[in-house]
């Protein structure tokens, strides 16, 4: 599992990121063109949790990221989101708008506890 805590994530050139935590960023959790993105948990970043060109999001957490802003940014191509817990929704099969229910997200504990509404939501079909 990856930890980025406390930077900012710049994707370019269609990069691959899987397992990993991105939070408590200065501006969004990733930015970029087109990353895929896949088991990985975005959260509290203070600008919101992805601002990207095309990304595509597979089995992810984006929640609890700046409050009042969009917690995905995409650009005119669209964006591909399956299977995520995206707070205020996001359109697309398997996608929810749950509370993940971490351990304590605020102490930076990103664990979810054991009747998280997000333990066996994603795709198990999915290989990053």
């Amino acid at each position: 599992m990856w930890l980025f805590i406390g930077n900012r994530v710049r994707l370019y050139n269609a990069p691959v990121i899987a397992d990993c935590v991105i939070a408590r960023n200065g501006r969004y959790g990733v930015f970029g063109d087109d990353p895929k993105i896949a088991n990985c948990t975005i959260v509290d970043n203070s600008a919101g949790g992805v601002n990207c060109r095309v990304p595509t999001l597979a089995n992810s957490i984006v929640y609890y990221n700046a409050a009042g802003a969009a917690q995905i940014v995409s650009g005119p191509l669209g964006t591909t989101v399956t299977y995520c817990d995206v707070e205020g929704s996001w359109p697309g099969v398997g996608n929810v708008d749950y509370e993940p229910a971490f351990v304590d997200w605020e102490a930076g504990n990103f664990h979810l506890l054991g009747d998280s509404p997000c333990i066996n939501a994603g795709n198990p079909d999915f290989l990053a």
